[in-house]
């Protein structure tokens, strides 16, 4: 039995038997093998992969510790499996399944009674919060990507190149690079534009004077990156390079803030009170941060709403603090750290004081 399927059976439940999974990340959390179609089932006994043709043999190769069966009748494999191992009682995602999929098992699983409360959601996401040695490698990886796209892009952009021609250009180099996909879509945003905090890039293209802000991830093993940087092309007013200032000053505070034990609320509050402190408070209107992982926004988050959360070792936290100003310019700036037991490491090395690009047409 793998250590994250010994944990979860450990956590269950007294009343709960066994957890059906139908999500390709979960599926692919449990078995370190991803399809994009399956179902897990885990129970106190023994966990079953069910695959069809595409990935049975695939599968029997490559997942230990679990029992690779091929699907070919989903009613009768799940009704036996559930009657050898006398599963009373299931647990199901219920923030995963659409309301179909859940009429389905429900059909199928007449006689055993489902658990579609919140409960098995948060047990899994609680379990995939703390990253492993082996999910900080892969997060490296990714994060080493995106970093080549950044060191390339910053000497590709000049005037005249449009926010879609610079999208493509960090989407081609992190993929060239070894990325698997986009952890998300690559937001690239220059002048007025980056007054919008997820702006999708459009032909406006950029001029001597304006902000860049790009942010974008890439994936490897499954497991995501993200970061933020602004640049400068040519010279900067005397209030963008003040703004850039408050942001990068904000990051600097919440970086040193987070260790095991900190609220994650006490953490956005740091950044946002010297932004606030400065008379941009009303410009900065999203949480400070996220956990990534298998998903780009992963749970906890660095917020204001975030009244329980607690900073722990193997954590891993984006911190991207921003000001937003209408009709204007934005700046972001976006990092990721892995908390450690004895320190808390920054996972994003690209520089951070303001960058201003001199090409010229």
């Amino acid at each position: 039995m793998n250590n994250r399927i010994a944990e979860l059976i450990k956590k269950l439940p007294d009343d709960i038997d066994g957890v059906l999974i139908t999500s390709i990340i979960n599926r692919q959390y449990f078995t370190s093998f991803r399809s994009s179609d399956g179902i897990l089932v885990i129970t106190r006994e023994k966990s079953v992969l069910f695959v069809d043709f595409r990935y049975y043999e695939q599968a029997k190769e490559k997942v230990k510790d679990v029992q690779v069966e091929l699907l070919t009748a989903t009613s009768v494999q799940l009704r036996k499996l559930r009657d050898e191992c006398k599963l009373k009682k299931i647990g199901m995602e219920s923030s995963k399944m659409t309301v179909t999929e859940y009429i389905k098992y429900q059909a199928i699983f007449d006689s055993t009674e489902i658990a579609f409360d919140n409960k098995t959601n948060i047990l899994i996401e609680n379990l995939r919060r703390y990253k492993d040695n082996e999910e900080l490698e892969a997060i490296h990886h990714a994060q080493s990507f995106a970093e080549r796209a950044f060191y390339d892009i910053i000497k590709f952009i000049k005037p005249g190149k449009s926010e879609r021609e610079i999208a493509a250009r960090l989407e081609f180099v992190m993929k060239c690079s070894g990325s698997e996909e986009n952890a998300f879509p690559v937001m690239v945003s220059c002048g007025k534009n980056t007054a919008y905090p997820h702006h999708t890039p459009t032909d406006n293209k950029v001029k001597n004077g304006d902000f860049i802000v790009m942010d974008f991830g890439a994936k490897y093993n499954g497991y995501c990156s993200d970061m933020t940087r602004t640049v400068a092309l040519g010279n900067v007013s005397n209030e963008m390079r003040n703004i850039y200032d408050i942001v990068l000053k904000s990051q600097k505070l919440a970086l040193a803030k987070i260790k095991p034990g900190v609220l994650c609320k006490d953490v956005d509050t740091v950044a946002r009170d010297y932004i606030t402190q400065k008379g941009y408070g009303e410009y900065f209107g999203h949480s400070l941060g996220h956990a990534v992982g298998m998903e780009v926004h992963e749970s906890p988050f660095f917020s204001p709403q975030s009244q329980i959360s607690h900073c722990r070792v193997g954590h891993v936290m984006t911190v991207e603090p921003g000001i937003y100003i209408p009709d204007k310019f934005g700046v972001r700036i976006e990092d990721m750290v892995y908390i450690g037991q004895d320190n808390v490491k920054n996972l994003t090395k690209p520089e951070k004081n303001l960058i201003i690009i001199q090409n010229s047409i």
